[in-house]
């Protein structure tokens, strides 16, 4: 499983892991919402290992092999949420770089901020890997899952807009903090353990439909 979980790492050349460092320090230098860059990010470089396997065949190659079928969908997840966790360290990374200078005019994460956004590249996980194992094509997926990115992008800023009481002007850079006030709105009891406990569940759901999907595919 860890040989697996490498061959998706190295997918990507070094060149791309120093772009999404660059990318993440040029987007905050210019106060664009670290958590939306976030999503944004992390949905991207994990669709591109999709497509790249569906371009190669490699879920033949990797089905050609004795290893069990959940063994190569978990390592597809452990891989995701292990990204989840780099894309984070590289976010506070950044943000630590520039504290002396950005503090008071740029947002900056919290623990629980890391907490839910952990959580929500979690559940973007859940929802999209049973899609790419169930479509033949990644493509199909990849066009799908943008298509419900999209409609959860307006009904997330909606909410946020509504959290966070801007009800005469919107501003799209100060939405960062409604994430962690929607978590703590509908999740009242315990909103935080509560959360990740949900999120584990989810995955574990997540990971047998996949399984079974693979199987199939």
């Amino acid at each position: 499983m860890l040989t697996l979980i490498k061959k998706d790492f190295l997918t990507n050349s070094w060149f791309a892991y120093v772009g999404i460092v660059l990318f993440i320090g040029l987007t905050y230098v210019v106060t664009l919402p670290p958590t939306f860059m976030f999503i944004i990010t992390f949905f991207g470089f994990f669709g591109s290992i999709f497509l790249y396997d569906d371009k190669n065949n490699v879920n033949l190659f990797l089905k050609s092999l004795p290893v069990k079928m959940k063994s190569i969908v978990l390592a597809r997840y452990l891989y995701s949420v292990l990204l989840i966790i780099l894309i984070l360290l590289m976010q506070t990374g950044v943000m630590a770089l520039f504290s002396s200078l950005y503090s008071k005019t740029h947002y900056m994460y919290s623990f629980r901020d890391i907490i839910v956004l952990f959580c929500i590249g979690c559940i973007i996980i859940a929802l999209c890997i049973p899609v790419f194992f169930k479509f033949q094509s990644a493509q199909t997926a990849m066009g799908i899952m943008l298509t419900l990115f999209g409609i959860g992008s307006f009904f997330t800023v909606d909410a946020l807009v509504k959290v966070l009481g801007m009800t005469e002007s919107f501003y799209f850079n100060d939405l960062d903090p409604g994430f962690v006030m929607l978590a703590e709105k509908y999740l009242p009891f315990f909103p935080y353990v509560t959360l990740l406990i949900g999120t584990a569940i989810l995955l574990t759901f997540s990971i047998h439909i996949s399984t079974a999907f693979f199987k199939e595919k």
